[in-house]
């Protein structure tokens, strides 16, 4: 039986390292999907800049294209290139919202990772602080059977004693009985030669 607690506490404990690297592993990821996230929010930034841009390159084409109405017949070809320049800015503007979109399902996801990966090292604490309970079942379980074995080897001691007092008391009446035997022996003699 003590051999058998020795076992189970052995895997328990190795389980329990286990399951504490895995906890490492989960918290290194989760702390890098937190710094990756970092990096959406530098993006958005980055098209709230593009689409102010945009937004300047779209009032200079709608000028440009003003000047060029102005300018008459030399101004078409002026008109022609503000006109390109304004669907640049209008694509650049849709193109913008897009990876802002796509940004936004990214933050979203890395919030519902995290809140799973909480869940889950929650869980995983949970579960460590119940094998920590289970560990200290084992090593209370272990100390009672090593009480157990010594108040065993004291019985066993106890009675081998009892045994060898048994055959000295045994030794002694066989003894006694022998001795009995002789006076009785005597004394039959000794009554016989009286008579």
């Amino acid at each position: 039986m003590k051999s058998h607690a020795d076992e189970m506490e052995s895997a328990a404990r190795t389980n329990m390292e286990q399951i504490n690297q895995k906890v490492r592993e989960i918290l290194e990821v989760l702390g890098q999907a937190i710094e990756d996230s970092k990096s959406v929010d530098q993006v958005d930034s980055l098209t709230n800049d593009i689409l102010s841009i945009s937004s300047q390159t779209n009032l200079l084409a709608l000028n440009a294209s003003i000047e060029a109405a102005r300018a008459g017949e030399a101004g078409k070809g002026f008109a022609v290139v503000a006109d390109e320049i304004r669907k640049l800015a209008d694509e650049t503007v849709v193109l913008t919202h897009n990876i802002e979109e796509i940004v936004h399902n990214l933050e979203n996801n890395a919030g519902v990772a995290q809140k799973v990966v909480g869940k889950v090292v929650e869980s995983i604490n949970d579960e460590n602080i119940t094998i920590d309970g289970t560990m200290d079942k084992f090593v209370a379980m272990k100390k009672d059977m090593d009480i157990l074995n010594n108040d065993m080897k004291n019985i066993l001691t106890s009675t081998n004693e009892v045994v060898q007092f048994n055959d000295m008391i045994m030794q002694h009446v066989e003894s006694l009985s022998a001795s009995t035997e002789e006076v009785t022996a005597y004394t039959e003699n000794a009554l016989e030669i009286n008579e």
